[in-house]
């Protein structure tokens, strides 16, 4: 188990909708800042940027990585 796995259990204990799914090659997950949302979502709106461990919202632009994202929680 390595530490993104970790990192998505995390997010199904602290999130009441966590989910995640792949989409085109993509993995989307639900935003860790998620209570900052303007719209709430039901879909996974977040991904990792490809080739780095950093974190993308496409709805609230937010960017972090795991170790943020964890704070921002």
């Amino acid at each position: 188990m390595d530490l993104t796995d970790k990192f998505f259990d995390y997010l199904k204990e602290k999130l009441d909708d966590f989910s995640k799914i792949r989409k085109q090659g993509s993995l989307l997950f639900t935003c860790p800042n998620l209570s900052n949302h303007r719209y709430k979502s039901k879909d996974p709106t977040a991904t990792f940027i490809p080739g780095s461990n950093k974190i993308n919202c496409f709805q609230c632009s937010w960017k972090g990585d795991i170790y943020e994202a964890v704070r921002v929680i």
